[in-house]
């Protein structure tokens, strides 16, 4: 199952590759963060992996072994991210914030790269990695951010649907073209927030009420989102509530009501950038299409955010995004 010459790994290419200890130790330390790898000398993993708007998704396969992550730095510019695992198979334990769990296939478990973190599976194992920046998770990543560690039983049917759907995702998504591949990113975004959200309702961190008004007010924002004269006196008024109502809320969330809106508008003009469909759009007209009436207004929250101009992503993206970077896994 193992078998094969190690290899080395470039972490942006996406391919499939064979590697040995040490460059499963490097190829770790350059996806999530350092990270010291203990594992017998005939250690071979085979690994891929894909990264768009932020996001990365990839698979594993490896025999037992020990990770020891240490507290990573902000990930280009992505600050404190959450790396969901997806236990397709295999057993082990994770440790981090003083938790320790047990796990199983079928279960996910979730570290956050701020904190060290260990990983230590005991046979061999196939495991999706899904790593999210906290803020693209809005409120409910900061709430289950305490839940680091966590076994998140497979025996949840809300678990166990949103572990059917990023298995299948990952599985298909190197065949599908460069637009398209975009968009089954933002499924495997919104499974995870359906996931983070039934957590924080689960565990308690969150009251069910507040969770819908959190919703509501989301699903108001997406509404309007180009319109550039959308505010939070407008989502109070939608939402029958006074402001200082829906600034409590948000507050109470550890988030603002303008940083989603933002959040939510930089999202809709990051599909357009890339999507071939509208390569003949001008930047400007792209953010102002989403409620960023100024384009050096744009250009800023844009760099502030991704670490480069709209131009350079759609350029960047151009270069790399029509390539199938992905081979056969296994099966």
């Amino acid at each position: 199952m193992f078998s094969g010459p190690p290899a080395s790994w470039s972490p942006t290419d996406g391919t499939l590759a064979t590697l040995d200890t040490i460059g499963w130790q490097r190829t770790m330390t350059a996806a999530s963060v350092p990270v010291v790898i203990e594992a017998p000398r005939s250690f071979i993993a085979r690994h891929r992996v894909l990264e768009n708007e932020q996001i990365r998704l990839g698979r594993v396969l490896a025999p037992p072994n020990h990770a020891y992550g240490l507290a990573g730095p902000s990930l280009k510019g992505r600050g404190n991210v959450l790396f969901f695992n997806l236990v397709v198979a295999g057993q082990g334990t994770i440790i981090q914030d003083d938790r320790r769990s047990w796990f199983d296939s079928g279960d996910f478990v979730f570290y956050a790269s701020d904190r060290p973190h260990e990983l230590h599976f005991t046979s061999e194992h196939e495991v999706i990695g899904v790593a999210v920046p906290t803020a693209r998770l809005g409120a409910y990543g900061r709430f289950i951010d305490v839940l680091t560690a966590t076994r998140i039983s497979s025996n949840d049917p809300v678990v166990s649907a949103v572990g059917t759907s990023v298995e299948a995702f990952e599985r298909n998504i190197a065949a599908v073209g460069a637009s398209d591949r975009a968009r089954f990113f933002e499924h495997v975004v919104h499974a995870i927030e359906t996931l983070s959200r039934h957590l924080a309702v689960e565990f308690k961190l969150i009251e069910p009420r507040r969770a819908a008004f959190l919703d509501s007010a989301e699903e108001v924002i997406r509404t309007n989102l180009a319109d550039p004269d959308l505010s939070p006196a407008m989502i109070a008024s939608e939402l029958s509530v006074s402001l200082r109502t829906l600034y409590s809320v948000f507050d109470h969330a550890e988030t603002r009501v303008a940083g989603t809106i933002r959040r939510l508008r930089l999202d809709k003009c990051v599909a357009d950038l890339i999507d071939p469909s509208q390569r003949h759009q001008p930047v400007g007209r792209i953010g102002a299409k989403w409620g960023f009436t100024s384009p050096s207004h744009f250009s800023a929250m844009f760099r502030r955010h991704y670490g480069v101009s709209p131009t350079e992503y759609r350029h960047l993206y151009s270069e790399v995004g029509d390539v199938d970077p992905m081979g056969e896994l296994r099966r």
